[in-house]
């Protein structure tokens, strides 16, 4: 959690409600009086977004994720596969920890743009809780979660986190993390391999930046590999 604690407010306020704008939580917020107005309780991930409503409260408490335990990394053997995209599909591979698949050492993968697919097979966690945080630590550039074939959501960052009913958790389980990168890869493969792309019809296809025109033409050929895939921990926390 990037911020958690009391925001004063120089507005004296009977009640407030908060509303994510991203996940769609929405309720009543925890307030109290202060010498200055109202200081209203609010938890903030990286690049999130609250919206503050003074006036009257939801009958609903706003659902503040209170942490019941601590984060569960989730370990084991990590299978990727590549669904869709190009130049070529590189061959799948299996590694003990996540890696972006451009650390892989073939230009194969450093090339690819598109949509692979990073999927775990882990049994439940001993500790019981009706909802769960799943938290990755980098994404790049956006990626589909899937829980034993339930979709729990899309993150595109900067913050990796989706909650989620505790009901979908199994003795064992399988996380599919489909992720999708951008096209500056195999753009830039495109430029070094002398591939027409630009197909544009009485047009300048200019550069907007000088280091990036060869020709006084758009030029992505010198470009290094964008780090592609999901790098890093993926935990669980038991919420309350």
């Amino acid at each position: 959690m990037f911020f958690e604690g009391w925001s004063p407010f120089a507005k004296a306020m009977d009640a407030a409600n908060l509303y994510d704008p991203y996940t769609g939580r929405y309720g009543k917020a925890r307030t109290r009086k202060s010498d200055s107005g109202t200081d209203i309780f609010i938890q903030l991930e990286v690049g999130e977004t609250l919206t503050i409503a003074s006036g009257s409260s939801s009958p609903e408490e706003f659902p503040y994720r209170e942490q019941g335990s601590q984060p569960i990394s989730l370990q084991g053997q990590w299978k990727i596969s590549f669904e869709s995209g190009g130049p070529v599909l590189p061959d799948p591979f299996e590694s003990d920890s996540l890696v972006y698949w451009t650390d892989m050492d073939a230009a194969g993968y450093r090339d690819f743009s598109g949509t692979a697919t990073y999927s775990l097979s882990f049994d439940r966690p001993e500790v019981q809780a009706g909802r769960w945080l799943l938290r990755l630590d980098s994404v790049r550039s956006s990626a589909e979660l899937v829980l034993n074939g339930e979709l729990l959501g899309t993150v595109i960052g900067p913050a990796y986190v989706v909650e989620f009913d505790g009901e979908l958790l199994k003795e064992n389980n399988v996380l599919e993390i489909k992720v999708a990168n951008l096209m500056a890869n195999r753009i830039a493969y495109m430029d070094r391999s002398g591939i027409f792309w630009k197909k544009f019809y009485n047009i300048n296809f200019a550069a907007r930046r000088r280091e990036n025109a060869k020709n006084n033409i758009f030029d992505a050929s010198h470009w290094t590999p964008r780090p592609s895939g999901v790098k890093g921990k993926v935990t669980l926390t038991a919420l309350k």
